[in-house]
């Protein structure tokens, strides 16, 4: 069987063949790429769009192909005119993705993700298409100010970053035009593979007659050999967020805020903010504002052996994001055991069952948050006792062989 991958970005045998600097996201393609390329009878090859042009190349025995995206122009004045032109302007990327099903002639093709043009290929070429859904960019648009008070908006308006046409409220505008790219994907293709009851939810409202397949994510190989073991000292909070607004990291700092004033004064340890940008000031405004920005450590973007090492040295763990379907930063923690704390937004009850293997508070509610929180630092042992649960679970769920298994018979299904 030849399966043809499109990717939201160059994997990372490509970056490293290319000299690329590595990718700190995009990970579920790779991992899951090691656990079936050596399957028998199974040819892969992968086609992905980015800004680091290469020549086809085989790497293991699987094709890489690269698809020519526009290229960043030079000059000021041409960069700022594309970064507005690009809230408007429709993707480019499927005519050379077209030709590329037509020359490779795969048995089946798979794209992952909805939020790039590529699932609108099922409606495009007679070759059979399965689209991995992960982030819902219809959701995430939703939510992308939820949080943000009035006064903060105004903010993002009267920007240096709003002149140049990169601000958070183009972010928000590019969401919207991938939504609606998105929602055309979600009406024409015939077959989905998704992991949760929302996203299966989402593709029933919108395509009723849809084939839709369950397949869980294969996550990093580091997560699956370490192990928290509980924490001495001083309670520690860890948490990721990202450079999006719609990550609920707000929500946190205002829950540390009530535990402070009641007495329980915690340190925070947040990943995944970059160090300058319009989220990074926003979160430290709110911090400021709450009066915990003593208590705050912004540790920028991490590697995958940093964040485990963080998440096996905290005493919990807690996502608090606004909408997301199966969040692999929760997963992650949750295959180390790590008590968890997560929104009950989205997708993420169906990996995480209140009070079975960590604790869900309604999205957006601080002092809920702040109530979960103090349950589990005064009752470590019960928190223990979630984590050990939650790694289980997880352990199961996220198993490879497993994982590469159910994606062969979901690929059968699909040629049948």
């Amino acid at each position: 069987m030849r399966a043809l991958w499109f990717s939201p970005v160059e994997p990372g045998p490509v970056r490293r063949k290319a000299n690329m600097p590595p990718a700190l996201e995009g990970s579920w393609v790779d991992n899951l790429l090691m656990a079936i390329a050596g399957k028998s009878n199974m040819t892969i090859a992968v086609a992905s769009a980015g800004e680091y042009p290469y020549e086809s190349l085989e790497v293991d025995g699987v094709t890489y192909f690269h698809l020519p995206r526009e290229t960043l122009p030079a000059g000021r004045v041409r960069r700022v005119t594309r970064n507005w032109a690009r809230c408007v302007k429709p993707s480019e990327l499927l005519a050379p993705a077209q030709e590329l099903v037509s020359r490779v002639k795969p048995d089946v093709a798979h794209v992952f993700g909805t939020e790039n043009p590529f699932g609108l290929l099922a409606s495009r070429t007679s070759v059979p298409c399965l689209v991995s859904l992960q982030g819902l960019t219809m959701a995430c648009a939703d939510a992308y100010f939820r949080g943000v008070a009035p006064s903060e908006l105004v903010r993002l308006a009267l920007s240096r970053e709003f002149l140049r046409g990169a601000s958070e409220i183009h972010g928000y505008l590019r969401m919207r035009l991938l939504a609606r790219q998105e929602l055309e994907v979600l009406r024409t293709a015939t077959h989905f593979a998704g992991r949760t009851d929302w996203d299966r939810s989402i593709v029933s409202a919108f395509n009723p007659n849809a084939h839709y397949h369950h397949l869980d994510e294969i996550l990093r190989p580091l997560f699956y050999t370490k192990k928290w073991e509980g924490r001495a000292g001083p309670p520690v909070v860890f948490s990721t967020s990202s450079p999006m607004l719609f990550k609920g990291t707000e929500v946190l700092l205002k829950a540390l805020s009530i535990l402070s004033q009641t007495g329980i004064r915690l340190r925070l340890r947040v990943a995944g903010v970059p160090d300058e940008g319009q989220v990074s000031r926003f979160y430290r405004r709110v911090a400021c504002r709450e009066g915990v920005e003593g208590q705050v450590t912004w540790l920028g973007r991490v590697d995958a052996e940093r964040l485990a090492d963080e998440l096996c040295t905290c005493s919990l763990f807690v996502h608090p994001s606004h909408v997301d379907n199966s969040p692999n930063s929760l997963a992650e923690a949750m295959l180390l055991g790590v008590p968890c704390i997560a929104s009950n937004a989205g997708g993420i009850p169906s990996l995480l069952r209140h009070g079975k293997h960590g604790l869900l508070f309604p999205d957006g509610d601080a002092a809920a948050l702040a109530g979960s929180i103090r349950s589990m630092v005064h009752e470590p042992a019960v928190a223990a006792e979630l984590g050990a649960a939650a790694r289980k679970r997880a352990l199961a769920r996220h198993d490879p062989e497993t994982v590469a298994n159910g994606l062969l018979d979901i690929y059968s299904a699909v040629l049948t």
